[in-house]
């Protein structure tokens, strides 16, 4: 059920909190696994990018791919009242976004040990983000 004319939420303001708020929490959403953070680049790169120049150069498989994805983008999008543009020309930017924010993430909560939240940093092993 869509209930947008009811209740309203805003947890981010501006695409700076949006990339610092999902980089303390991505990696673990992924189980802290090194392995499922490689598997999704991978995967996410292959799917969602890589069509799109493949596309571009005549490949049949890429440009069913990429008129499949934006059907469903568009669908989806039309339901749930947001930009039809975004729908169609925004799942790539969107990837590599999200990427950016796991590759981010694993970076400074993995590897560095380090969770940076409303300007504080904190040693990620000690809180829920950071535990193995």
């Amino acid at each position: 059920m869509l209930a947008d004319d009811l209740v309203s939420l805003r947890m981010y303001e501006g695409l700076r909190e949006i990339v610092d708020g999902f980089t303390k929490n991505n990696f673990a959403a992924f189980g802290r696994s090194y392995v499922a953070v490689i598997g999704i680049v991978i995967l996410s790169l292959a799917i969602n990018v890589l069509p799109l120049p493949l596309a571009i150069a005549g490949d049949p498989i890429a440009i069913a791919t990429l008129a499949v994805t934006s059907l469903a983008r568009v669908i989806l999008f039309t339901a749930l009242g947001f930009r039809l543009d975004n729908a169609v020309a925004g799942n790539v930017p969107m990837v590599l976004l999200w990427l950016w924010i796991l590759l981010r993430s694993t970076w400074k909560t993995g590897v560095r040990r380090q969770l940076t939240w409303r300007g504080r940093t904190y040693d990620a092993a000690e809180t829920r983000f950071g535990a193995d």
